[in-house]
């Protein structure tokens, strides 16, 4: 949303924006899980100024890509993924610095596992799967100005995202059956920037993350697996740059790196760029 925020400060009309990220987290879930993946985020959006602010919205197509390492109890898992889909967003800016957002997104998430388990011996196991995932997200802030051309953006933010059930056979000819897994979150956090040079802007940034729940759970002849979990707390720490299009120019780009601690570890980076044409 912030990329969009920026492709539409040009012109009062629909401009296309694209966003991209990678991210290297390592998360305790119980258990122990490497993952890599990038993402790419195409979309419109427009801007309605009116008296009381200004009003934005638009649209996007989503796509990602994962790799990952578990590690639990003596036991080795890899496997890849990719996830398609898309959504709608709001966010409307008051004039008093008060905004509210939110986002509805849907699509299809695909993934690949391989494992080797000592149980006696060395056992190789592996499956596929696709199912639906679909999630939506609202929030809240306000931006104070502050002296020196500098703002503090203040924010509460909710997460929710589901991906569906289902069934797995595995090379034994057992079948497998995966409950649907739910991803339940809050971030609070502020985002200190600063407007260099009219067109450059730095910015900082500090946020709390809690997840309620992200239990995923197996079950096989009426029992079910162990259940790993990454419920918990994470704190991130962001610094970033946006170039602005000078009174000629036609390109925005935004770049920043965010760091996590807690129950994920790790760091995400990310891209924004529009070209208005």
């Amino acid at each position: 949303m912030d990329s969009a925020e920026i492709a539409a400060r040009a012109r009062a009309k629909w401009l296309p924006f694209a966003s991209m990220g990678y991210s290297s987290m390592l998360y305790d879930s119980g258990s122990h899980i490497d993952a890599k993946g990038w993402n790419l985020n195409l979309g419109v959006t427009r801007r309605f100024v009116s008296t009381g602010g200004e009003l934005l919205v638009g649209s996007f197509f989503e796509y990602g890509q994962s790799s990952y390492d578990s590690y639990s109890e003596g036991i080795h898992a890899d496997g890849s993924g990719h996830f398609t889909g898309g959504g709608i967003f709001v966010r409307q800016k008051n004039n008093n610095g008060f905004y509210y957002e939110g986002s509805v997104r849907g699509g299809r998430a695909a993934s690949d596992y391989k494992t080797d388990a000592m149980n006696g011996g060395t056992t190789h196991e592996e499956f596929d799967y696709d199912t639906n995932y679909w999630g939506f997200h609202a929030g809240i802030g306000r931006v104070f100005d502050l002296r020196k051309n500098s703002s503090l953006n203040a924010y509460l933010r909710y997460f929710y995202t589901h991906q569906n059930d289902f069934r797995a056979p595995l090379s034994t000819g057992e079948t497998y059956e995966f409950d649907d897994v739910t991803s339940s979150m809050i971030r609070v956090g502020a985002r200190w920037s600063r407007n260099v040079n009219g067109c450059s802007t730095i910015y900082a940034g500090l946020a709390y993350q809690y997840e309620f729940d992200h239990e995923a759970t197996a079950y096989f002849d009426g029992d079910s697996t162990l259940s790993p979990s990454l419920e918990g707390s994470s704190g991130m720490l962001e610094l970033g740059w946006q170039v602005l299009p000078k009174k000629d120019g036609n390109m925005t780009v935004d770049v920043g790196i965010a760091g996590w601690a807690g129950k994920k570890r790790g760091v995400k980076v990310h891209a924004g760029v529009k070209w208005d044409l």
